[in-house]
């Protein structure tokens, strides 16, 4: 159970949901179904992803013992250098499968290495946004496989990749308190900055009938606890579980962004993602 924790499991829905919206809003949703085109970018972005996940414990492991200690590398359950190794192989190995000749490959790997190993002070820095790049990124993956950068703007435009990208910036600030937690209106404003992120969508002149009910239950879900608890001085403990409460509704703002698209069927599967990734959660927790 504890490679389950180390590789963050409970959240892979919602990077495989990442790969599909994005081959949706590009219009290679009929290439999801060619195994031999959709599988090896897919397989190297989960690759990445979850290798990325077990190098963040690796670099944190010295204050994980102190403010986390329950977790695996911390815990003992897991030795450091088999989770380097284990890390380093899932990302050199995905961006091997995805080739290292292309461009964001190249940079999706570069912003892991340095949001993981790079100083603390270039982390609270830079972090929130090398995170929200990285999310960018994993939208667009699948897409940059089939057409050139230029092509793939020209084709789904930057307003999808933006939107997603300050949602993860938000969030990730939140994130920044998960060690020594931060006031209720404070956790409500990063809340709420995430839920309205999509405003920017507007712009594309969506029916409201088709966004509203996503963006809703977007808002219902992140808003609403946080809401409750807004007057209250947030413990980390607190503010580690909106953080896992806004990575678990991230399926939900592609949901949102998809049916600004119009692609409101396909916006259908962002609530069964996020339902999934809630599950998971609970079940490893339980575990």
């Amino acid at each position: 159970m504890a490679w389950v924790h180390l590789l963050r499991l409970a959240l892979f829905p919602s990077i495989l949901w990442d790969f599909v919206a994005g081959m949706v809003l590009a219009g290679l949703a009929s290439q999801l179904f060619v195994p031999e085109r959709s599988v090896p970018p897919l397989l190297a972005l989960i690759a990445l992803y979850h290798g990325g996940m077990v190098l963040n414990d690796w670099a944190d492991r010295k204050d994980d013992s102190i403010y986390r200690s329950s977790r695996p590398l911390a815990s003992g359950a897991v030795r450091p250098s088999v989770a380097l190794f284990i890390a380093a192989a899932l990302l050199f190995g995905g961006a091997y499968l995805a080739g290292f000749e292309q461009k964001h490959v190249q940079i999706l790997l570069g912003v892991i290495l340095v949001y993981n190993l790079g100083s603390r002070y270039l982390r609270h820095w830079l972090g929130p946004v090398l995170l929200a790049i990285a999310r960018a990124i994993a939208l667009s993956f699948g897409p940059l496989f089939w057409f050139e950068p230029s092509a793939f703007v020209g084709l789904v435009t930057l307003l999808p990749a933006a939107c997603y990208a300050l949602y993860f910036l938000f969030l990730s600030r939140l994130a920044q308190a998960e060690e020594r937690g931060l006031p209720g209106m404070r956790g409500l404003g990063f809340s709420v900055a995430c839920a309205v992120t999509p405003l920017a969508l507007l712009q594309i002149g969506t029916p409201h009938w088709a966004l509203a009910p996503f963006w809703l239950a977007l808002i219902a879900f992140i808003v609403r606890p946080a809401w409750v608890d807004r007057g209250a001085h947030w413990s980390p403990t607190r503010v580690q579980m909106q953080v896992r409460r806004l990575l678990s509704a991230a399926p939900l703002l592609l949901s949102v962004i998809l049916a600004a698209k119009g692609e409101w069927a396909w916006a259908l599967g962002g609530p069964i993602a996020s339902l999934s990734v809630n599950q998971l959660a609970k079940l490893t927790t339980a575990e």
